[in-house]
């Protein structure tokens, strides 16, 4: 737009200015200013293409390296964009903070760009130099001397090996390169003598340890020599027995230089050995022939003795002991009766028999289980590795003489815990194993009919039979050795009252009826529809006496339930013991309260005083009586109705459910 504006002046005063037609005015970079401009002060200085359209007389001068005001002058401190440069005197490239620094397009001599310098009289201080020990602050971090120990002891180290000896130089920082921080040196003339030097056969101690030679153990020794063990003395030593030395070990007649033996042993055998001719190889030589040259091993057929007074038979020499045998077994005693050659039928060449007067006691026998060391290895039976004859032993948890199949074991002597029978089915019941017999129980009244002809022994569960035989007719339900007597007035069979008077098998006795529930007991016509009397439950005792026989005497059981006491339910009696005894009595339900209190004579498991009772209540069990040995009461427990399948044709059949009977809980055979 300058450059229109110039020529629109010219226009005003016509064509020419000073003599210059406006068509000869040139300007080449399109600044509007004309390099042959004749006015003063409006010649343009750079008229370049492009680069000369920033330069024009009045321009704004700029860091570009062109003179744009036409001044004559280029990038002068004034110019636009100029920068500030502050004075480094000690040239390090780091300058010194000042309140005006220097601005300039480009650096100027003398000058950097930055002002970091905290010292700028030493080129050697500038931030990020090398710390130096001299107490001034080098890399301008505000610290002095960091990294270095002010208080270091210097000693001096004369033969130059990196280790001081123990003469003090000085302390602090470092002024010599001779001076070292340690004073490890233990000969500071030689440098061949410090700490990492190896120690050498030279009377001297190389490493500065305190040992010199032999006795310094801790290093590898330079120069040494190997020294070789000769236990038996024979001037030639053992390959594997072997040390490093300078000097012979003592005891000197024990260390030699070779390796040449080959029994380190026997002094007699070594590189000079002779061998002798040992042809029934009993190891024992003659003189009738030697083997060629001498050697340390044995050659095959010879020995190193000349003992042999037949040296055609391998079982006679010399000085062989003979050993009486007077069992003729081959084995002889210890008795040495001859020594040298010859030979006896009651001589043996060995001393291994344990019994010489039994032939069958032998080391060529074997054991078997009688109580006797049979092979002479000093163990009997069972603490030997190998017995004829053992038994197999089974597996006995509840100790009733059967034994689990899977788990056995064989010895001579019954194992603790072990029985000589298996087949049990269930080791932890006593009155299950494979010698239970079962009884018939035709009535389902849980107990066995003793007359049974074909009782059946097994160890599970036979169905239709028990494993007591104490039914006395096992056509009646009613009737067992347990049955409870009722009071019958009419004689209709009906007894009335929950309280039975009389328990035990009887057969029909007079005015007594085994079950209860007549509703009119003067009546004989009047004992049906369904009148049971009061609802009632049931109890049922069951005392483990398997084991141990009780004392005599007799134990007497008494339930008492709501404050009335049923008579004796039972007197257990010698015979009673080593069985399953199962009690069973109706009582008044309708959720009465009971206790049970057994007195006399208890049976004695296994001697240790005491019997278990298990109590339950239409089939519920409400308790456990550990009894005392003289008498235990078991605390009150309820008795509900009882209720379940009262059908004696289902095989499920519960007697127990004396009132209540639930029809579909009932099972019958397909």
């Amino acid at each position: 737009m300058r450059g229109w504006t110039s020529v629109a002046l010219l226009a005003l005063v016509g064509c020419t200015n000073g003599g210059v037609n406006i068509d000869d005015l040139i300007d080449q970079d399109g600044d509007g200013f004309f390099v042959n401009d004749p006015t003063a002060g409006r010649a343009d200085c750079d008229d370049r293409p492009t680069v000369g359209l920033n330069a024009f007389p009045g321009g704004l001068e700029v860091c570009d390296g062109l003179d744009n005001d036409c001044n004559g002058a280029t990038d002068e401190d004034s110019a636009e964009g100029a920068l500030e440069w502050w004075p480094d005197d000690d040239k390090d490239g780091f300058g010194k903070r000042v309140d005006s620094p220097k601005l300039a397009c480009t650096v100027p001599d003398g000058y950097s760009a930055n002002r970091r310098d905290c010292n700028d009289s030493d080129d050697a201080v500038y931030p990020n130099a090398p710390e130096r020990c001299n107490g001034v602050d080098d890399n301008c971090n505000l610290i002095s001397d960091e990294g270095f120990n002010p208080d270091a002891k210097w000693h001096v180290d004369a033969d130059r090996d990196g280790y001081g000896s123990q003469e003090l130089a000085g302390t602090g920082c470092a002024t010599d390169p001779s001076w070292v921080e340690n004073k490890d040196d233990c000969n500071d003339v030689n440098r061949r003598i410090n700490p990492e030097a190896d120690e050498i056969c030279d009377g001297v101690d190389n490493n500065c340890n305190g040992l010199a030679d032999d006795a310094d153990t801790q290093s590898e020794l330079v120069g040494a020599r190997r020294w070789y063990h000769d236990v038996d003395a024979d001037t030639y030593g053992n390959v594997i027995d072997a040390k490093l030395a300078c000097l012979q070990p003592q005891p000197a007649n024990e260390w030699v230089v070779n390796s040449d033996d080959c029994n380190d042993a026997d002094p007699k055998q070594n590189p000079t050995t002779v061998w002798y001719v040992d042809a029934d190889r009993d190891g024992h030589g003659s003189r009738r022939a030697t083997w060629v040259n001498t050697q340390c091993w044995q050659p095959i057929g010879y020995s190193l003795t000349t003992d042999d007074c037949d040296d055609s038979n391998a079982s006679e020499w010399k000085d062989r002991p003979w050993y009486a045998d007077d069992d003729r077994d081959g084995y002889g005693s210890t008795q040495v009766v001859w020594t040298g050659c010859g030979h006896n039928p009651l001589w043996s060449e060995n001393a291994l028999d344990c019994a010489d007067r039994d032939a069958a006691r032998n080391p060529a026998n074997v054991e078997v289980c009688n109580g006797i060391d049979d092979d002479c290895d000093g163990l009997t039976d069972d603490a030997d590795a190998i017995v004829s004859g053992r038994t197999v032993w089974y597996r006995d948890n509840d100790a009733d003489g059967y034994g689990v199949f899977f788990d056995r074991v064989e010895a001579c002597a019954k194992p603790d815990g072990y029985a000589a029978l298996s087949g049990d089915c269930d080791d932890s019941d006593p009155l299950r194993n494979g010698g239970t017999v079962w009884y018939v129980d035709a009535d389902r009244d849980g107990y066995g009919d003793p007359a049974d002809p074909s009782p059946v022994a097994s160890c599970a569960l036979v169905a239709g039979h028990v494993t007591n035989p104490d039914d006395c007719d096992d056509s009646d339900f009613f009737l067992n050795d347990y049955s409870l007597w009722f009071t019958d007035a009419d004689g209709d069979g009906v007894g009335t009252g929950i309280v039975p008077v009389d328990q035990g098998c009887l057969n029909q006795p007079e005015g007594l009826a085994p079950k209860s529930g007549d509703c009119n007991d003067a009546d004989p016509q009047d004992n049906a529809g369904g009148c049971f009397g009061p609802r009632q439950g049931l109890v049922t005792l069951t005392i483990h006496a398997d084991a141990e026989p009780y004392q005599g005497g007799s134990t007497s059981v008494t339930l008492t339930c709501d404050g009335l006491a049923a008579p004796v339910l039972r007197n257990l009696l010698p015979a009673d013991a080593n069985k399953d005894l199962v009690i069973k009595t109706a009582v008044m339900a309708a959720d009465s309260t009971c206790t049970l209190r057994i007195t006399g004579d208890m049976l004695d498991l296994s001697g240790d005083g005491y019997t278990v009772v298990d109590v339950k209540a239409c089939n519920d069990a409400v308790g456990s009586l550990e009894l005392a040995p003289t008498s235990s009461t078991l605390p009150s427990f309820t008795v509900p109705n009882c209720a379940g399948c009262a059908d004696p044709l289902a095989l499920n059949f519960d007697p127990s459910v004396l009132i209540a009977n639930n029809a579909s809980a009932c099972i019958y055979a397909p």
